[in-house]
This record gives C-alpha cells, sequence and structure tokens, in this order.
C-alpha cells in the first residue's frame, strides 16, 4: 500500500451475511468505484484492520480502503492508517449509509456531527475530531415499526437494490469530482441531486 493523495473510505461490516445490506452502502460504493476505475481487486492489508485497493485517477494516487472491525469499530482501523501516511483529513472521505436521507439522495458534508451513526461515531473518537469529509449515502427509514437495527441490517429489496445501483452512479460522479474539484465543488453539484427509481 502506497501513500495516497485521497483516501476514500468506505464503512460497513465484513461477511457473506451482511452483503448488499442497506448498512454496507459504504462498501458497495468503494466496490462501484474500484470496478468503474479498473482499480486491483482488493487486498487485505492487517496493519491497518482492512483491505484497499489503489490506482490513479485524472493524475492523483487514490486508494479505496475499507475497514474490517465492523462498523463500530470503523475508527480503530482509520486511525493507524490516516497516521501512518500522515495523512491530511481533508483529503479522506468517509462515506456511510444514512437513514436521515430518503433512498436516491446523497450528500457531501464537510463536518458536523454523526447523526447517531455508530461507524462515524468510532471515527470521531479515535480521530478526536468532527473535521473531515463524508458522503452520506441515503437509505430511507423503515416505513413500518420495524426496529431501526434491524432494518439497516437488511438486504435491499430487488427493487430497492436496481434503484441504489443508479443510486452508486450518482455518489460514484461526486467522489470523482471530490478528488478533481474539492469538497465544496461536490457539495455545491451533488447535495441538491435525485435519482429517482
Amino acid at each position: 500500500m502506497k501513500r495516497p493523495n485521497y483516501l476514500i473510505v468506505g464503512l460497513g461490516n465484513p461477511g457473506r451475511e451482511y452483503e448488499k445490506t442497506r448498512h454496507n452502502a459504504g462498501f458497495l460504493l468503494c466496490e462501484y468505484l474500484a470496478d468503474h476505475l479498473h482499480f486491483p481487486p482488493f487486498r487485505e492489508e492487517s496493519r491497518f484492520k482492512g483491505d484497499y485497493s489503489e490506482g490513479d485517477y485524472s493524475g492523483q494516487s487514490l486508494t479505496l480502503f475499507r475497514p474490517m472491525t465492523y462498523m463500530n469499530r470503523s475508527g480503530e482501523a482509520l486511525r493507524p492508517l490516516v497516521d501512518f501516511f500522515k495523512l491530511d483529513l481533508a483529503s479522506v472521505l468517509v462515506c456511510h449509509d444514512d437513514l436521515d436521507l430518503p433512498l436516491g439522495k446523497i450528500r457531501f458534508q464537510l463536518n458536523g456531527g454523526t447523526g447517531g451513526h455508530r461507524g462515524v461515531e468510532s471515527i470521531v473518537t479515535h480521530m478526536g475530531t468532527k473535521d473531515f469529509p463524508r458522503l452520506r449515502i441515503g437509505i430511507g427509514r423503515p416505513t413500518s415499526s420495524k426496529d431501526v437495527k434491524r432494518y439497516v441490517l437488511e438486504r435491499f429489496s430487488p427493487v430497492e437494490l436496481d434503484h441504489f445501483k443508479k443510486v452508486l452512479q450518482l455518489a460514484k460522479d461526486g467522489v470523482l469530482c471530490f478528488v478533481e474539484e474539492g469538497i465544496h465543488q461536490a457539495m455545491n453539484r451533488f447535495n441538491g441531486r435525485v435519482v429517482e427509481p
């Protein structure tokens, strides 16, 4: 693993039982980016408790990183990686699912609260700051009285998955805008966009 100009961190849970679940939106985005950019398969990096794929985009070295610590301990993986490469947090984009945005919306954010997201909370705790860029990927809230924890750990329905694949296209464009033009341009260009089913 080499020092990247930009680090894209996708949050999720490892293991087959969590594949294609709503909570793994960040993992799914990293996989989509790796495929689109023709990066090599993800490889384990035990020093940083995660796996990664890396390559170049628009003259910048770009690393896609997925913590394998389980969601609630994401910061345990990210902090050593950031420290080892002495990365500026402005070049680190944390991508995660968000209950407060409907499926079809994404939102870039420069800093701020955690919205109750345990993975983001872990990163804030371990990094000691809330000042890092995020990409919130809407998954919506359950329409019934279904338990939220159960909802986020469920797989997308076939209809939702088709919709989510279109969201990944938008999110990918947003991430590449972040790499080329910065967080403010990404916010301006993508925060108002809605992907219809």
